[in-house]
């Protein structure tokens, strides 16, 4: 009788200790499941203008929400307007998220 006793207690110590662990685990594995790795790939094609100036400002501040941890930029253009491609560099050198 007092050896039942002595392995009920032992299992029930058991079971708390693999529901406990159990809940840790998970609680580790929710918070790395929140951070993200994502980085960005932003194409910058053809003749600047501000509906591409726009563009960029809009996949920048998705960049931005989505804690991207980086941004590429790929551009290819001949030029184009002058305050457009301004406003592209100026969106780029105030972007707290590392970028190339």
């Amino acid at each position: 009788m007092i050896f039942k006793k002595n392995l009920n207690k032992k299992r029930k110590i058991f079971v708390i200790i693999i529901t406990l662990f159990t809940i840790f685990s998970l609680i580790i594995l929710n918070t790395y499941a929140n951070e993200t790795d994502e980085v960005y790939l932003i194409y910058i094609k053809g003749t600047i203008d501000l509906g591409l100036s726009s563009y960029v400002q809009r996949a920048l501040e998705e960049a931005i929400l989505n804690k991207a941890k980086a941004v590429i930029l790929e551009i290819d253009t001949f030029g184009g307007r002058v305050d457009a491609a301004t406003q592209i560099r100026d969106r780029i050198i105030n972007l707290n998220i590392p970028s190339v």
